[in-house]
């Protein structure tokens, strides 16, 4: 009786560092378990907050498209504003050219109608002259 009380006690002890070793690793496993809980909250709140990151880059590239379609019509605008002048610019060139031509014609009508008219001028005082001379002599 007392050998079997020395083993049940014995088997007691080892049983009770059984249950101290088994309670020892539940209490790391619940660790290691709290830690990955709360590991997974921390990925979980990583991942909204890089979400929201993703969500405000789509809206912020969105704005940026609709800023630059709007600058792409602005340039094509001040382009086509731009050929418009140049069209007008070529233009008045030509016309100045055209009316410098004009001009340096009419010059050279109005040049030619002068020497007519002194040629005219000088030929009726030449005649003139003669006349008086035909009076003038007897």
């Amino acid at each position: 009786m007392q050998e079997s009380l020395e083993n049940l006690r014995a088997e007691l002890v080892h049983a009770n560092n059984e249950a101290a070793s088994l309670s020892a690793q539940l209490a790391q496993l619940r660790s290691q378990s709290d830690s990955s809980s709360s590991d997974v909250l921390s990925l979980t709140r990583e991942m909204r907050e890089l979400r929201g990151e993703m969500e405000r880059l789509r809206i912020e590239r969105e704005e940026w498209e609709v800023e630059a379609g709007r600058e792409r019509e602005r340039r094509e605008a001040a382009e086509d504003e731009m050929a418009a002048i140049e069209r007008r610019d070529m233009e008045a060139q030509r016309e100045y050219e055209r009316g410098r031509e004009e001009a340096a014609a009419e010059k050279q009508r109005a040049d030619n109608l002068q020497e007519v008219l002194s040629e005219f001028q000088a030929g009726e005082r030449v005649e003139g002259m003669a006349a008086l001379d035909c009076e003038l002599t007897p």
